[in-house]
């Protein structure tokens, strides 16, 4: 049985790995995942709203070898 996790203890654990190192989206998720069974779907709302709140930074790079966006989150 999956373990339904509030959007409160979410953005605990979000902003609690982000303040020990900045870190793109994919690291992210894999690290919550880690601790928690939750889906990538879970997570990028959860960096949204915490930005909407202006709780993270969002870092943008495009690199000239790729071809979309690599966003990194700072805290």
């Amino acid at each position: 049985m999956a373990m339904q996790l509030s959007s409160d203890l979410m953005d605990g654990l979000v902003l609690a790995l982000l303040s020990k190192e900045d870190l793109y989206g994919y690291s992210l998720t894999k690290q919550v995942q880690e601790r928690f069974a939750v889906s990538e779907s879970t997570m990028y709302p959860v960096l949204r709203r915490l930005k909407k709140r202006d709780w993270v930074t969002l870092m943008m790079n495009l690199l000239k070898d790729v071809t979309e966006d690599i966003t990194r989150y700072l805290i």
